[in-house]
């Protein structure tokens, strides 16, 4: 698995690449082009997982719409059973309360898949 690099040596790995470049030339964009590259293969899973458990439907949002964001939003997780957390997270934060209920009463896990 790709480990993320510290601040300390995305920053050290900056300054190495440009240490040879007088100031002048170097510019912001090549800068955050650098730091760009540095982390780009990594994906911040824990903030993904707080994103994802932070959604709840919002008042007048179709069940599709919540779907969809939650679909998306799991997908940046890499949790090993997605589906079983979507499924969790439908039924702890549906906003209609008759359908949440029969969910909880419910052992098919077809009904939300």
């Amino acid at each position: 698995m790709f480990e993320r690099p510290t601040f300390c040596q995305v920053i050290i790995t900056i300054y190495a690449f440009y240490k040879t470049v007088p100031a002048t030339d170097v510019t912001l964009e090549q800068i955050i082009a650098e730091f760009d590259r540095q982390y780009e293969d990594y994906q911040n899973e824990i903030y993904a997982s707080f994103l994802f458990l932070e959604n709840k439907q919002k008042q007048g949002e179709t069940f599709q719409d919540f779907y969809s964001r939650l679909k998306s939003s799991v997908e940046d997780c890499k949790y090993n059973d997605p589906d079983r957390l979507l499924r969790d997270k439908i039924v702890q934060d549906i906003t209609d309360k008759p359908l949440q209920e029969r969910l909880l009463r419910e052992t098919s896990r077809h009904l939300l898949v």
